[in-house]
């Protein structure tokens, strides 16, 4: 172990020589004796690298790009011999062998290397390069199988590192020293300049003292709403029935908040009203005395109608509402009739419902509890059984561990003896590719060469051509410019008159003349004209019609709210005098 440093150090320096150059040198042991004391190791290193330099060139390249910041260049002889060691020869040098040549490398740098080794896609894309050198079969074998087996191996390494400290030179920084400089000088009290005589200001005037009118106004415009209040709180004051105050005999406050129209109408039947003013008392009827000057003022501003600002949807929608209520009140006095909404049945049913229910429920608290205890006993039967296989399983496992140690060993001789002769035959067979690159490379430049003399010849040939075309041309061009001109010079120079009544005589069906145009133009604007003019009075027709039906809707509408607002404004008359009956015996008592 002592030795690896210096191993690691002979070995990039043979890298640095060899292993990059495109075309790699025959090489011995002889050539490395003088320069080299540790030899036999060295070299037998370096000739395996060279054999494997097709897988370990693309891994330096994509750590280069993989990395988050930049690698020096001179380091990647360095990561080639890291790269053979991780990839093909852990067996030979182990995690301690690893350990040590990683220390010979900047701890920055060997955490991008295992980040490099322990992720997934950057293997896959190695893969896919090395496919095209090896066969997929040896890849596998070989390369793959073998990191995939030493990664926890890599992420436990990283791990170690990443927890210690970073060994990074950092540069130092420097440090502050002050100056060794002279107390300064007391400051000199400095003398006031002299103060300049000044003219005498001009005094503000009386405007800015004043109030604004502005805010006059606005007094008077809220002393002026303030009254316009008052007087409709005492308006409202009046107008408000004696139901509306508080009373105090039965600790109640009523408070006439919808109060509307009190009309009479024949779909309204009026006969509780009736009814109640017979059960009077003599103290209700002067209290009713009281009130009836203040009614007659509230039925006056009641019986005016009601205006109804909507939109037409909300008419059609409420008109609706009104004629399905009819249709229910209707069906449910002729259900009470005849003699609907009794209890009997329901009573019946729900007893025998709840009879059932508790019955069910008995069954299934028996249901429950014999369930509990099957359970009970098929959890201690299963727990029993569990631990029997688990026992059976323990030693089986135990068995093959062992027969799968003993097969893997003897795998793994096999392989180092496969890989030994691959590496023999792979290397063969470059030699063989190298000749016949030679030969190929030979016979196209003579190919080349003479593909080169042929084109000069056509290229040649293909100028004088084009020279005598361009000659050609220019006479033709002169030729056709000089009959131009002679043809401008004969040409008469009279104006053609043009006929509007006459047809151009083409032989086309739809031929006219231009005053035939114009007059089918002006026919075409007119009956355009006509069109809109009835399409605008069928839209104001319709409008009419719809305003029409919404109208007689509204009437309809207004009537059942004024029925509506009597029936509510007469039960509360009803309960304002049955307060007062009340108020009056209190006040006997």
């Amino acid at each position: 172990m002592k030795g690896l440093p210096m191993l690691f150090q002979e070995t990039v320096s043979l890298i640095k020589e060899y292993f990059w150059p495109r075309s790699a040198l025959a090489f011995s042991k002889e050539d490395f004796k003088e320069k080299l004391d540790y030899n036999d190791k060295a070299f037998d290193l370096f000739t395996e690298i060279m054999k494997f330099r097709n897988i370990l060139k693309p891994c330096v390249t994509k750590l280069y790009k993989f990395c988050s910041f930049t690698l020096l260049p001179s380091f990647k002889s360095e990561f080639v011999f890291i790269f053979y060691v991780s990839l093909l020869g852990m067996e030979t040098f182990g995690e301690n062998g690893l350990r040590h040549f990683l220390c010979c490398v900047k701890v920055q740098y060997c955490k991008e290397f295992l980040r490099f080794l322990c992720s997934s896609e950057v293997m896959h894309e190695l893969k896919s390069e090395w496919i095209h050198v090896y066969d997929e079969s040896f890849v596998d074998k070989f390369l793959i199988e073998p990191l995939v087996r030493w990664t926890p191996v890599f992420i436990a390494f990283r791990k170690s590192l990443e927890s210690e400290k970073s060994t990074f030179d950092h540069k130092k920084t420097t440090e502050v020293k002050p100056f060794r400089l002279t107390q300064p000088k007391t400051r000199s009290i400095p003398i006031p300049d002299i103060i300049p005589k000044m003219h005498k200001m001009r005094d503000p005037p009386l405007s800015t003292y004043n109030q604004p009118p502005e805010i006059s106004l606005l007094l008077m415009e809220k002393i002026k709403n303030r009254q316009q209040v008052e007087k409709l709180k005492i308006q409202s004051d009046r107008l408000k029935p004696r139901c509306a105050d508080i009373i105090y005999g039965d600790a109640k406050i009523t408070n006439n908040q919808n109060e509307c129209n009190f009309k009479d109408d024949s779909t309204v039947n009026i006969e509780d009203t009736s009814n109640n003013k017979s059960m009077m008392n003599s103290s209700v009827k002067l209290e009713s005395q009281r009130t009836s000057s203040n009614k007659r003022d509230y039925l006056s501003v009641l019986n005016k109608t009601a205006v109804v600002n909507t939109n037409a949807v909300s008419i059609l929608r409420e008109w609706k509402l009104y004629s399905d209520r009819e249709r229910e009140q209707r069906q449910k006095l002729c259900e009470l009739e005849s003699g609907a909404f009794t209890n009997a049945a329901y009573n019946s049913w729900k007893q025998e419902e709840e009879m059932k229910i508790k019955l069910n429920q008995l069954k299934q608290m028996e249901r429950n509890r014999l369930n509990v205890m099957i359970s009970h006993e098929a959890s201690s039967t299963a727990k029993f059984d569990l631990c029997c296989k688990r026992k059976i399983a323990a030693n089986k496992l135990r068995n093959e561990k062992r027969a799968k140690l003993l097969e893997f060993l003897n795998e793994k001789k096999l392989q180092q003896d496969k890989v030994n002769k691959v590496a023999k035959e792979v290397a063969s067979s470059h030699e063989n590719a190298k000749i016949a690159k030679k030969k190929l490379m030979e016979e196209k430049k003579k190919s080349a060469s003479e593909i080169l003399k042929e084109s000069k010849q056509l290229l040649d040939e293909a100028v004088i051509k084009a020279q005598e075309e361009k000659r050609m041309k220019k006479e033709l061009i002169r030729q056709i410019q000089a009959e131009e001109l002679s043809a401008i010079m004969t040409k008469s120079r009279n104006i053609k008159q043009i006929d509007l009544t006459n047809t151009p005589g083409h032989g086309l069906l739809n031929e006219m003349s231009i005053v035939e145009l114009r007059e089918r133009l002006n026919q075409l604007k007119i009956n355009k004209q006509r069109e809109l003019e009835e399409k605008r009075d069928a839209i104001i027709n319709d409008k009419e019609q719809k305003t029409k039906v919404l109208l007689e809707l509204l009437t309809r509408i207004g009537k059942h709210r004024s029925v509506k607002t009597i029936a509510a404004a007469r039960k509360m008359v009803n309960n304002g005098e049955n307060g007062v009956l009340i108020c009056d015996i209190g006040l006997l008592d």
